[in-house]
């Protein structure tokens, strides 16, 4: 009997805080109606729906949010937008709960969210664009998981994440454009996964990628665009699968994929265009072929070594559509690349070392030469096959298609030669 109570006091303890709240949504455009709220509702706590401050239109109207300082709870989303005076939220730090999205947009004059420490459940999205004297989203420290998108676009002063480094995990998409002041994704130190797309965008200052060390999976595409001072994917390491596209493009400045050696999978086409700078495609070497819908290497007009295993086996067996053009001798189309991925080996290959046909469907001639023992590798270094005494042929008709590694055994000397297996 205690028990129930205690529990009914309770109910009817909400039920009058919640009384002395607006029922439904609460629209607040002008300074005036900010601060007749605390006014009218003196103990509001809670509101039960959606919380916009701000005009349709820009405005300077509003230059505090004082009036809402009791707030801790909005049960739908929380709209902070075209205020073109307001400076600070000050207002809003008590604020603990958003049961929907956080949008946080057109503020040009807004310099802080700090007063955002105590938020720490975020039911929706958190977008943060177009506040041209944000400097980072240091106040944002307590959220966790964003269940929705993460979007930060348009803010001109923005140099840092500062501020979002709770977070681990993010639903839906992560955006981050077209902020010209952004040199490092520094506040994005703990994000392991992405549920969508990953879009990082039309950042001209960003040299480091170095922040997303922590990153496994891209549940969607990822697309890295026009950052024109990135010189290499530097901290993507941990990346391991990425459910869509992959595309690296317009990027003045980027010499290396090195770092994306850990990538085993995409789930869309793979486009590598317009990075003038790029001379190698060494890091993709690991991406299983039967994940790549699609090929397109264009437009990097330094690029004279594409074969890597994943591009070789692709080609070779002639698995979907692919255009390579445009890129420096040796990658300038795909007779250049495949010719590449058959001739090129991982040791040192006496002159009088022949295998033909190469590629084979099978029967494999050794001309010229007696091996006393051939090991067969996959690229990922897995021994598949076995030759003792082979004689002039081998038989390879059992592999499945892909490329392979001949370790050769002759005259007590090791040797090593690639083949592709069709």
């Amino acid at each position: 009997m205690l028990k129930y109570h205690f529990s009914l006091l309770l109910v009817l303890v909400a039920f009058s805080l919640h009384s002395q709240c607006p029922t439904g949504d609460v629209f607040l455009s002008t300074q005036a109606e900010v601060d007749s709220f605390v006014a009218t509702y003196p103990t509001c706590q809670m509101i039960m729906g959606n919380l916009k401050v701000g005009p349709d239109e820009e405005s300077a109207d509003i230059v505090n949010l004082n009036g809402l300082a009791n707030l801790n709870t909005v049960t739908g989303f929380l709209l902070v937008e075209n205020n073109s005076a307001l400076t600070g939220i000050g207002g809003l730090s008590s604020l603990t709960t958003v049961g929907e999205d956080l949008l946080i947009l057109n503020n040009p004059a807004l310099n802080s969210l700090i007063p955002l420490t105590r938020l720490t459940s975020l039911g929706g999205s958190l977008r943060v664009n177009h506040n041209g004297s944000l400097p980072n989203l240091l106040g944002l420290t307590g959220v966790t998981e964003v269940p929705g998108d993460l979007n930060v676009d348009g803010n001109a002063s923005m140099m840092f994440l500062l501020g979002l480094n709770a977070i681990t995990s993010v639903s839906g998409e992560v955006q981050i454009s077209q902020n010209p002041a952004l040199g490092s994704l520094t506040g994005l130190d703990n994000l392991a996964s992405i549920g969508e797309r990953l879009l990082i965008s039309d950042n001209p200052m960003l040299v480091t990628l170095g922040n997303l060390s922590a990153l496994e999976s891209i549940g969607g595409g990822f697309t890295l665009a026009l950052n024109a001072s990135l010189p290499s994917l530097e901290g993507l390491s941990a990346l391991g699968t990425i459910g869509g596209s992959l595309v690296i493009t317009d990027h003045a400045a980027l010499s290396s994929l090195e770092a994306l050696s850990n990538l085993t999978s995409i789930g869309d086409f793979l486009q590598i265009t317009f990075n003038p700078a790029l001379t190698s495609l060494s890091g993709l070497d690991n991406i299983e072929a039967l994940t790549i819908s699609n090929l397109f290497i264009q437009g990097n007009t330094l690029l004279t070594s594409c074969a890597v295993e994943s591009i070789c086996v692709y080609l070779v067996e002639e698995m979907e559509e692919s255009d390579i053009s445009a890129n420096a001798e040796g990658c300038k189309d795909e007779d250049e690349v495949v010719t590449a991925c058959i001739s090129s080996t991982d040791g040192v290959t006496p002159a009088s070392i022949a295998l033909a046909p190469n590629p084979t469907a099978g029967q494999l001639q050794l001309r010229d030469f007696n091996a006393e023992r051939v090991d067969v590798f996959t690229p990922q270094g897995q021994r598949v096959a076995t030759y003792q005494d082979p004689a002039k042929l081998l038989d390879l008709s059992t592999l499945p298609s892909s490329v392979y590694y001949l370790h050769l055994l002759i005259e007590g000397e090791e040797y090593v030669a690639r083949v592709v297996k069709m």
